[in-house]
C-alpha cells in the first residue's frame, strides 16, 4: 500500500510499511466498531466480509504453495517442524499457566468475586457460543481446508504462471483485518470484560503468549528454520487461518505454511489435552494452552470437562483478549 508513496524502497522497508498499515487497519476497525460509526445492519454482516477475504487469502496461500515444487517436496519436513513448534508452544503455555496457578486460582472467594462482577458469569442466561456461532465455527475449517487444496492444485497444475499482484493481496488482507477489528470492537462483551473483569483475567493471555513464544524459541534449537518465522508461527496461538495468511503476507509461503500447520496441530491437540488438564484440576494450564481457541472452538470443552463457572469465564475472556493480540503480535515478531 505504501509502496506508491515512496520512490525507492527496499523489500524490508516495503514489508515494514505493509505491516504498520495492517496494524493500523485492525486498530481502526476496533475504534469504528467501538463507536458504532457504521450502520448496524452493515456491522452485523462483517463476518461475511471476513470469511470471504479469508477464503481468498487462503486460496492464494495454497496457490503459492502448490506452484513452488520445492515447498511441495519439503512438506514432510515442514510438517515435522510445524509439529515441533506446536507441541513446544503448547507445553510452554501450560508451563506458564501452571507456574502462576496458585496466584491466579487462590480460593473460592475469587470465584465468587468473578461471578459478581462479570456479566458472562451466568452462562445459561448469556451463553458465549450460540448454535448459529457453533455452526459457523464448524463450517469455517472446511472452507479453509477446501480453499487451500483448490489453490494448491491450481498452483501445481499451472506452475505459478498466473501472477497475483501483491498490492491486490495487501488490499484484501487489510479489508479482512478491518472486518476482524469491527467484529471485536462491536462485541460489547469485549469492552465489558476489559472494564469490569478481575485483574487476574489479564494474566491468562500473558501466560499463553509468553509460553507460546518460549516454545517457538526452543523449537529453533531442535529444527532448522529462521528464528523469527518459528516465533511468528508460535504467535498464531491457535488461530491458524489468520496466522497462515498474515505470515504468508509478511514472510512468504514457506513460513505461512508452517504457521498454518503448527496452529492447526495446536488446535487439534488442544481438543485432546484440555479435557485431561481440566480433569487433573489444571484449568489455568488448559486456558493458556487453548489460547485464542478458548473463545469459540474449545470453550465447550471447559463447560463439559468439569471446569468451574469461573474457569469457563476465564477461558472465554482469555480467548477474546488473545484473539485481539494475534493480529498485532505476529507483525511485531516479524519486525524484530
Amino acid at each position: 500500500m505504501f509502496r506508491s508513496l515512496v520512490c525507492v524502497q527496499s523489500p524490508r522497508d516495503a514489508k515494514t510499511s505493509d505491516m504498520w498499515w495492517f496494524v493500523l487497519t485492525f486498530i481502526g476497525g476496533l475504534a469504528v466498531g467501538r463507536r458504532n460509526w457504521l450502520p448496524t445492519a452493515l456491522l452485523r454482516r462483517t463476518h461475511w466480509l471476513v470469511s470471504s477475504c479469508l477464503a481468498v487469502l487462503v486460496f492464494v496461500l495454497g496457490y503459492d504453495l502448490g506452484s513452488n515444487r520445492h515447498l511441495v517436496a519439503a512438506l514432510p519436513v515442514l510438517g515435522y517442524r510445524a509439529c515441533i513448534i506446536a507441541v513446544l508452544s503448547m507445553a510452554g503455555s501450560v508451563l506458564f499457566g501452571m507456574l502462576t496457578a496458585r496466584w491466579l486460582w487462590q480460593d473460592s472467594a475469587d470465584t465468587h468475586q468473578v461471578q459478581s462482577v462479570d456479566p458472562v458469569a451466568n452462562l445459561e442466561a448469556d451463553p458465549p457460543v450460540t448454535p448459529r456461532v457453533t455452526a459457523a465455527i464448524l463450517r469455517l475449517p472446511g472452507l479453509i481446508i477446501g480453499m487451500l487444496i483448490i489453490g494448491a492444485l491450481l498452483g501445481f497444475r499451472t506452475d505459478g504462471s498466473i501472477r497475483i499482484p501483491n498490492g491486490w493481496q495487501n488490499a484484501v488482507f487489510a479489508l479482512m483485518l478491518l472486518g476482524i477489528g469491527l467484529e471485536i470492537g462491536t462485541d460489547p462483551r469485549f469492552w465489558t470484560h476489559i472494564q469490569k473483569a478481575s485483574w487476574r483475567m489479564f494474566i491468562f493471555p500473558v501466560n499463553a503468549v509468553f509460553g507460546s513464544l518460549l516454545g517457538g524459541l526452543l523449537a529453533t534449537v531442535l529444527v532448522h528454520g529462521r528464528l523469527l518465522d518459528n516465533l511468528a508461527a508460535a504467535a498464531g496461538l491457535g488461530w491458524y487461518s489468520l496466522a497462515a495468511v498474515l505470515v504468508n503476507q509478511l514472510s512468504g509461503p514457506e513460513s505461512g505454511t508452517i504457521a498454518f500447520l503448527s496452529n492447526v496441530i495446536r488446535e487439534v491437540l488442544g481438543f485432546l489435552a484440555i479435557p485431561l488438564l481440566n480433569r487433573w484440576m489444571w484449568t489455568p494450564g488448559a486456558i493458556a494452552l487453548g489460547a485464542a481457541t478458548t473463545m469459540d472452538t474449545t470453550l465447550p470443552l471447559f463447560r463439559r470437562a468439569g471446569a468451574s463457572t469461573a474457569g469457563v469465564v476465564y477461558a472465554f475472556v482469555n480467548g477474546v483478549l488473545v484473539s485481539a493480540l494475534v493480529p498485532l503480535l505476529i507483525p511485531l515478531v516479524l519486525k524484530l
